[in-house]
């Protein structure tokens, strides 16, 4: 099957518009987001929209759990004013489809979660020593996960204490490290 996979689009429409293009041009058979669907932009709506009318599995983000909770002490002064604005304009429909989310899925030999294994809303998977507290965890051959705004790929061999990078965003460019 191929997958596609994408995070934090955080209503952000026309980039949601976009990656469906791309997904639907390249023949992506199942879309698999990485949590945060919502907060900042103000489609959350329409890209959730978008996102139904695809076969996607959907995993819970840090911001849809306080879309659920209504706990926004822990973000940032702008995201918890753009988070108390989704809250308040995203309809009863989504609400309840969040609060259905799964925090962590396993499909087939991956794994997907939106911020990293030790605390799947939360963490910060963003560097080879948070990677290795996710690999200590492992019992699958692949993990994805989201949260950091900065694509990262962390590979671990038997032999190594630490992984490695082995892709990270440079300079909006995925740079290969292998």
């Amino acid at each position: 099957m191929l997958y596609g996979i994408i995070s934090d689009i955080h209503a952000n429409l026309e980039a949601t518009i976009i990656v469906k293009e791309f997904f639907l041009k390249k023949n992506v058979e199942k879309v698999i987001i990485l949590g945060d669907v919502v907060g900042y932009g103000v489609n959350p709506e329409e890209c959730l929209e978008i996102f139904d009318s695809m076969d996607t599995i959907l995993i819970k983000g840090n911001h849809e759990e306080a879309i659920i909770t209504g706990n926004y002490e822990i973000f940032t002064s702008d995201a918890k004013v753009a988070i108390e604005w989704t809250g308040k304009n995203l309809s009863e429909k989504f609400k309840k489809k969040f609060s259905n989310l799964k925090k962590v899925v396993k499909i087939e030999d991956f794994v997907i979660c939106h911020g990293g294994l030790p605390d799947p809303l939360h963490f910060y998977t963003n560097s080879r020593h948070k990677a290795k507290l996710t690999f200590e965890r492992f019992d699958f051959k692949y993990c994805f996960i989201g949260h950091t705004h900065f694509p990262m790929a962390f590979s671990i061999s038997n032999n190594q204490e630490i992984p490695s990078i082995i892709a990270q965003l440079v300079y909006g460019t995925i740079k290969m490290m292998m």
